[in-house]
């Protein structure tokens, strides 16, 4: 039992500075591609996986401006308000 939840608490650790790499990395791209609708995109997503919730929201919002899938776009807005 004990040596599950070390594994567990280890691969939420991996998932945890996996998410803070690709947020970093996203925030790069946006920054260099700022009309890149699908980078802002996946930064929403990684923000909403990291629990970022606020953050996630204007990233997502980026998205919808650059016509990146309107209707889903604005479902993950609507999905960060919530959590």
């Amino acid at each position: 039992m004990i040596r599950t939840l070390l594994l567990l608490t280890a691969a939420a650790a991996s998932l945890c500075a996996q998410a803070a790499t690709s947020i970093a990395e996203l925030k790069q791209l946006t920054e260099k591609e700022p009309q890149n609708g699908a980078a802002w995109f996946r930064l929403g997503d990684a923000l909403l996986a990291a629990g970022q919730f606020e953050d996630a929201v204007p990233a997502f919002q980026q998205a919808r401006q650059k016509g990146f899938q309107p209707p889903v776009t604005s479902v993950r807005i609507l999905r960060a308000f919530v959590l």
